[in-house]
């Protein structure tokens, strides 16, 4: 007999959620917290992350992880961005897994 055995949703560490060591580019759109917000994000690996909006928090005021999605990251003090594949220099490197078509 074959057991069912479905997907689960497994919690990562809200740690795994910050975004660190990012700068700033493009527009300021606003600020927070004495902060600017900018409108792209930049990580050390060239990597982009565009503003969301502010990151959910939990009651005794830290950031609720729960309420982050795949592909999205806090930059604090609380920022929500998410990352930016589609100009992502790291994806257009990539080597392809297929071979040239070659006739």
């Amino acid at each position: 007999m074959r057991a069912n055995v479905g997907l689960a949703r497994v919690k990562r560490d809200d740690e795994y959620s910050l975004l660190y060591q990012a700068s700033g580019i493009g527009a300021v759109i606003g600020s927070y917290r004495d902060q600017p917000i900018y409108e792209t994000l930049v990580d050390e690996f060239d990597r982009t992350y565009t503003y969301l909006g502010l990151a959910q928090r939990r009651p005794d005021g830290s950031i609720d992880g729960d309420a982050i999605a795949p592909g999205e990251y806090v930059f604090l003090p609380g920022l929500l961005y998410r990352r930016d594949h589609h100009r992502d220099p790291c994806v257009d490197a990539a080597p392809s897994l297929f071979p040239p078509n070659i006739p």
